[in-house]
C-alpha cells in the first residue's frame, strides 16, 4: 500500500547524507497522492534505477503512467509489480479495469477478487468485481452481492445503486428491482442511466396504463446523442409496438437500430413491427438481417471455442480475425493477424489483410493501442 500523509523529505537529508530508498518512496508516493504525476513518474523512475525488483515502485510507476494514459507503459510496470508481490491492490485494480476496457472480461474478475480481498472497503474495488461477475461468468447472485458491499461502502453512489438494480431485476424479484430503481433515481434524479434504468424496467414488467405512461415518460427523457438513446428508442419501440400503435414502435425501432447495428434482437422486433404494420416485404428484410446476426454470432463463439482448443491452427486463428474485423473488435482482429502470421509466416494473406485494417482505422483516427491489448492477452495466457 502507499504510505498515507507523507511529507517531502529535504534534500540530502537532515545529516546531509542521501536520502534512503524508503525516504524516496514516501516522496514519490506524497507526489502520486497529491495527483502531480508527471513528477512522481520522474521520481518512481530514480527508485526503479536503484530497485527494478521493487514491487511497490513498479505499481507506483505504472498508477502514475496509467494517470497519463501511457497505458502501454502502465500495463507493464503494473503487470511487473503484481508477479513480485500479488497482494497489491491497486495494481490489481487497474490491471482488471485494463482487460475490461479491453473487452477480455474473463481476466476481470480474477484480477478484481485480489483487490477486494487486500482492500475490502475500497468500494470501487467491489464494484469492479461485480461487474466481472455479471459480464464474464453471469453469475448474478455474486454480482449483487458484490454490488451490495460497493453500495453499502458509498450508499449515495448511485451507479452502484443502478447496477444492485439491474442485479436483482435478474434474479426476477419484481418488487425488490422496483424499489431499487427508484432508490437509485431518487439518488441521481437526471443521471441518465438512472432514467433509463426504471424506465425500461416498467416497460418490461406486467403492463398497466400507468406503469407505461410513466416509462414512456421517462423513456422520452433520454435526448438524441446522449448514451443510451439507442437503447430507449428500442424500448420505446417495444411499448408501441405492446400498445397496438405498430407504425409508431417501426419508427422507434429504426432508429435503435441504427444505433445498435449488431443486435440481432432488435432486428427481429422490428421485423416483428413491420408484420403487423402491413409491410410485408420490409418484415422480410429485417428478419433476414436479424438472422444473418444471430448465424454471425454462433459463427464467432463456435470459432473461439475451436481455436481456444487448436491454439497453433492458423487457419483458425485467420478466420477469427476475420469475423473480430467484421463485428468491429478491431484490437482482437489484428492481434489474430500477428498470431496468423507467427504460425504460419509463409502465408502473405493475414499481412495483407491485417495491413489493410490498419490503414482504415489509422486514417480515421480509430486505430487501437496494441501494446497494450497485446500485453494484456500475454499475461492472460497461463504458464504451463
Amino acid at each position: 500500500q502507499r504510505h498515507q500523509n507523507a511529507t517531502l523529505s529535504p534534500p540530502g537529508g537532515e545529516s546531509g547524507t542521501d536520502p534512503s530508498p524508503a525516504d524516496l518512496l514516501r516522496d514519490a508516493d506524497s507526489m502520486l497522492q497529491r495527483k502531480e504525476y508527471a513528477e512522481a513518474e520522474r521520481a518512481y523512475r530514480r527508485l526503479l534505477a536503484r530497485d527494478p525488483q521493487s514491487a511497490l515502485v513498479n505499481q507506483g510507476l505504472g498508477i502514475a503512467l496509467d494517470a497519463q494514459d501511457k497505458s502501454d507503459e502502465a500495463f507493464i510496470y503494473l503487470n511487473r509489480a503484481i508477479k513480485v508481490n500479488p497482494r497489491l491492490a491497486d495494481a490489481q485494480y487497474i490491471l482488471a479495469r485494463m482487460y475490461y476496457q479491453a473487452g477480455m472480461i474473463g481476466e476481470v474478475a480474477k484480477h478484481a477478487k485480489v483487490a477486494t480481498e487486500v482492500s475490502p472497503k475500497k468500494a470501487e474495488y467491489w464494484f469492479g468485481l461485480g461487474l466481472a461477475w455479471r459480464d464474464a461468468q453471469s453469475q448474478y447472485a455474486e454480482a449483487e452481492n458484490a454490488f451490495s458491499h460497493a453500495l453499502a461502502l458509498e450508499p449515495g453512489n448511485a451507479v452502484y445503486a443502478l447496477n444492485l438494480a439491474d442485479s436483482i431485476a435478474r434474479s426476477h424479484r419484481s418488487e425488490e428491482a422496483e424499489a431499487a430503481y427508484r432508490h437509485a433515481l431518487a439518488l441521481a434524479p437526471d443521471n441518465l442511466d438512472a432514467v433509463y434504468g426504471l424506465g425500461a424496467f416498467l416497460q418490461n414488467s406486467p403492463p398497466t396504463p400507468a406503469r407505461q405512461q410513466e416509462a414512456e415518460t421517462l423513456l422520452k427523457k433520454i435526448p438524441n446523442g446522449a448514451p443510451g438513446f439507442f437503447a430507449a428508442q428500442r424500448e420505446l419501440g417495444r411499448l408501441a409496438f405492446k400498445r397496438g400503435r405498430f407504425q409508431q414502435a417501426v419508427d422507434y425501432l429504426l432508429v435503435a437500430v441504427g444505433g445498435a447495428a449488431a443486435d440481432a434482437t432488435t432486428w427481429y422486433e422490428l421485423g416483428r413491427a413491420y408484420e403487423r404494420a402491413g409491410n410485408h416485404s420490409r418484415a422480410q428484410q429485417a428478419t433476414a438481417a436479424s438472422q444473418r446476426l444471430r448465424e454471425y454470432n454462433l459463427d464467432l463463439t463456435h470459432t473461439e471455442e475451436l481455436a481456444h482448443l487448436h491454439l497453433r491452427d492458423p487457419a483458425l486463428r485467420l478466420k477469427l480475425a476475420r469475423l473480430y474485423a467484421k463485428g468491429g473488435q478491431n484490437a482482437k482482429a489484428i492481434n489474430q493477424y500477428q498470431v496468423c502470421q507467427s504460425l504460419d509466416p509463409k502465408n502473405a494473406t493475414p499481412r495483407q489483410e491485417m495491413n489493410a485494417l490498419i490503414a482504415r482505422l489509422t486514417a480515421a483516427g480509430q486505430m487501437p493501442s496494441m501494446n497494450t491489448f497485446n500485453g494484456l492477452v500475454t499475461a492472460a495466457i497461463p504458464l504451463r
